[in-house]
C-alpha cells in the first residue's frame, strides 16, 4: 500500500522526469571541467614568433588623401607628436613620434616618412608649441 502511493505520487509531480537532472548536470560540470583542463594544460608549439621591439611600418597609396598634419613640438622633452588626419574612412588618423624639434627637421621626416613634397607638406602642416 505504501509502495503504491509513492508510485502514484511520484506519477504525480512527474518527479521520475526531474530527479535524474542533478546527476546529469554533476556529469556535465565534471566532463566539461576535465575537458577544459585537458586543453588549457597542454603546450602548443608556434612557428611564428612576434618581435614587439618594432615600429609597424606604414605605407599610405595614393588613394588616401590627406586632409591635415598637426604637429604639437615639445621642446621640453625634445620630441614632436606629429598627427596625419586623412580622408579615408580606415585610416582616419596617424599617430608619429619624432625626436627632432626645429620646424625644418620636423619637415624633413615628414617628408621623408609620408613620401609627399616638401611644398605639400609645409601646406598642409599646423604647430603647436609646448
Amino acid at each position: 500500500m505504501l509502495k503504491s502511493s509513492w508510485r502514484s505520487s511520484l506519477s504525480r509531480l512527474n518527479l521520475a522526469v526531474w530527479l535524474p537532472l542533478p546527476l546529469v548536470g554533476l556529469g556535465f560540470l565534471l566532463g566539461t571541467g576535465w575537458i577544459t583542463e585537458r586543453v588549457m594544460s597542454h603546450a602548443y608549439e608556434t612557428t611564428v614568433q612576434l618581435q614587439s621591439d618594432e615600429q609597424p611600418q606604414v605605407n599610405l597609396s595614393l588613394t588616401v588623401r590627406i586632409v591635415a598634419i598637426e604637429a604639437e613640438i615639445d621642446r621640453r622633452e625634445d620630441v614632436t607628436e606629429v598627427t596625419v588626419k586623412t580622408s579615408d574612412s580606415i585610416l582616419r588618423e596617424l599617430e608619429m613620434d619624432f625626436p627632432v624639434t626645429e620646424f625644418a627637421e620636423v619637415e624633413d621626416a615628414l617628408v621623408q616618412e609620408l613620401g609627399l613634397s616638401r611644398e605639400l607638406v609645409k601646406r598642409l602642416t599646423r604647430y603647436r608649441i609646448d
